[in-house]
């Protein structure tokens, strides 16, 4: 799969087996990249849309992290996302929101 997006211009880190054997993760390396995946999957995705259509709406500065947490928290209310979320009070995308969250976990 890294291949394939690699192909088609998304970098991404290698496949990553989860501990517990049930998923696969793939960590996109670039922010452009990071839209450009969220545009192409979107189409194709049925449990996880919501989240993707969310977090690309971030990338494009049309919601606030806050709004974005906002989605993720009410896919964990209804049992569709596991819960590992903090609060923020980030900036749009394009104005370092995603820096100042990576920052925040460094913490």
């Amino acid at each position: 799969m890294s291949d394939f997006l690699n192909n088609h211009g998304v970098r991404t880190s290698r496949i990553l087996a989860r501990s517990d054997g049930n998923a696969y993760e793939l960590a996109i390396s670039e922010f452009y990249s990071v839209k450009r995946a969220l545009r192409r999957m979107i189409p194709y995705l049925c449990k996880k849309e919501i989240e993707a259509r969310a977090a690309l709406d971030y990338c494009m500065d049309r919601i606030t992290g806050n709004q974005l947490l906002a989605v993720f928290r009410t896919e964990v209310d209804a049992g569709d996302m596991p819960a590992r979320l903090h609060s923020t009070s980030h900036t749009p995308a394009s104005k370092g929101g995603i820096d100042e969250a990576i920052e925040e976990t460094k913490d």
